[in-house]
């Protein structure tokens, strides 16, 4: 009976230096670009920022569709959440915007985890930047459409999505001055 052939155990530097592990290859290397100028904070801020997004733009949509509870905001004179979120504008094509909502901040969370912000691999960093910006981008116009949807179209304040106008409004600021300050300098030309 013939016996198994030895297996050959490769040297740890030969893994190491296998083509799997190759960072060119993978272009997943979560290193921190040195010549980066982003404060360390501004990622996490707009993690913070999009977590409390999620939040509020999950309980209106769980508001949306559970008819037996009401909101928790004043339905008084110009703060009106019921008023706001059963208007004709609180749907696009059908869909709730609370759930529109839920689906940019899910979107957001992806591109503004803290690593993303700092691969080093260029065509990969400048990937998720110009994701960011779009993303940021797209979402301003949207809530400015809908806080004046709220003051000329509807008459009535929602506190709850005013918490998320804000809160979109700040991610904006975040991702527009840490895109500028990650900016890697150019020098002028001779």
């Amino acid at each position: 009976m013939r016996s198994a052939p030895a297996r050959r155990h490769r040297p740890i530097r030969e893994l190491s230096e296998s083509p799997m592990t190759s960072n060119r290859r993978l272009r997943l290397d979560l290193s921190t670009v040195p010549d980066s100028k982003l404060p360390w904070w501004i990622p996490w801020a707009a993690l913070v920022m999009v977590v409390v997004g999620l939040g509020a733009s999950g309980y209106l949509a769980y508001e949306h569709y559970s008819a037996e509870t009401t909101l928790s905001c004043p339905n008084e004179g110009g703060l009106n959440c019921e008023k706001v979120t059963s208007s004709e504008q609180s749907t696009l094509f059908g869909i709730p915007v609370a759930l529109l909502g839920m689906a940019y901040f899910v979107a957001m969370l992806i591109v503004v985890l803290p690593p993303t912000w700092r691969f080093a691999d260029a065509m990969t960093r400048r990937l998720f930047t110009l994701a960011r910006l779009a993303a940021v981008g797209g979402g301003i116009v949207y809530v400015l459409y809908l806080v004046y949807a709220e003051l000329f179209v509807i008459d009535s304040i929602c506190i709850w999505c005013t918490v998320v106008h804000v809160v979109a409004f700040i991610l904006f600021v975040l991702v527009a001055f840490g895109t500028a300050l990650a900016a890697p300098e150019q020098e002028p030309d001779r």
